[in-house]
């Protein structure tokens, strides 16, 4: 791969240490949890959502269970955002 970026791409790019991945994870337990929370608790009024079940996902979630995945509950968290900036 980097020698077929060689060519278009500066040295110290193609041969810089490797980088780990952003842990959406863990961005979403500490920097966005307030947003979060926010949207967990307004989308939770909806009448299509099952808000208990939600609201026990997302508790779940912060608590490490490994079998709540972060885009189940950040699935919620973007469309209820979306939903109210389209006034929904």
């Amino acid at each position: 791969m980097s020698k077929a970026w060689g060519t278009f791409c500066l040295q110290e790019i193609v041969n810089r240490p490797k980088k780990g991945f952003f842990s959406w994870e863990y961005w979403l337990k500490t920097e966005l949890k307030d947003f979060c929370e926010e949207h967990i608790n307004n989308i939770s009024h909806r009448d299509f959502i099952h808000g208990d079940a939600l609201k026990a996902t997302w508790k779940n979630f912060l608590k490490g269970d490994p079998t709540v995945r972060w885009m189940e509950v950040w699935l919620f968290v973007i469309l209820d955002y979306w939903m109210q900036k389209n006034e929904m």
